[in-house]
């Protein structure tokens, strides 16, 4: 909120949503939308800036590829989508691990990677969460467009 004039916080569950409404309160200058990344349809040519964080995890491939077409279309001139995403070392293409408990998929790096390509994506940057705690999965930073 600091670097935009306004931000649009999209969230699927409505008691996240209502939360955000009430820390942010009249800070935010943006939407608060109640939607699902699966099914949220933003305004094309609208975003500089387009941040997804800890959501992938909670997509299939192909949702996660129509998200990105759809992310795509709504970014202004110049504008870049950024990731940040738990990743995996699973040695492997295609492979990646499955938590039952709260139905995510942690990628590879190389997954994701081909996912942007798939989309017709153009990796910009990437980057590595640093002083991360060892016992938890390392964190990707992406920027595409």
């Amino acid at each position: 909120m600091n670097l935009c004039d306004r931000v649009d916080l999209l969230e699927q569950d409505v008691v996240y949503l209502d939360k955000a409404k009430e820390l942010l309160g009249d800070r935010n200058k943006g939407l608060f939308v109640h939607d699902g990344v699966q099914t949220f349809e933003p305004q094309e040519g609208l975003y500089k800036i387009i941040w997804v964080q800890w959501v992938a995890l909670y997509l299939t491939d192909e949702d996660m590829i129509s998200f990105l077409h759809r992310c795509r279309a709504a970014l202004a001139e110049g504008g870049c989508i950024f990731f940040k995403e738990n990743t995996t070392t699973v040695v492997g293409q295609g492979q990646f691990i499955v938590d039952k408990e709260d139905n995510s998929i942690t990628r590879s790096d190389a997954h994701y990677k081909r996912l942007f390509d798939a989309a017709g994506m153009e990796l910009l940057r990437e980057g590595e969460q640093e002083e991360f705690p060892k016992e938890l999965f390392d964190v990707k930073m992406y920027c595409v467009r």
